[in-house]
């Protein structure tokens, strides 16, 4: 898990700024701020996963990933992830090339 200094406060969820990057499982939405370090964010709605136990799964498996690749991501920026309804079924490999199929779309 991330800590708390890295995750996105509720009050920023407000804001519908910045640019959003899209793939087949995974959207991230990201912009620069004012920070010095990432903050980062994972929503997984009730339609990815009926139960929590499986939302909780996945939510944890995205951080892990994000945290292993977190020095490779261009900084200072706020990002959000958003599961799409079949994120639930997937391994820990598959969300890590998706997620960083994703951060690398962003970086280039």
């Amino acid at each position: 898990m991330l800590s708390k200094e890295k995750r996105v406060p509720r009050s920023v969820f407000q804001k519908s700024e910045g640019k959003m990057v899209r793939g087949t499982l995974f959207s991230i939405r990201f912009w620069k701020t004012s920070g010095k370090e990432n903050r980062y964010s994972v929503v997984l709605p009730k339609t990815t996963e009926g139960k929590a136990i499986g939302r909780n799964r996945t939510r944890r498996r995205i951080y892990e990933i994000i945290q292993k690749n977190s020095k490779n991501h261009p900084k200072p920026f706020i990002y959000i992830v958003y599961g799409k309804k079949t994120a639930e079924k997937l391994s820990f490999r598959e969300i890590e090339s998706e997620i960083s199929f994703l951060f690398n779309k962003i970086r280039a």
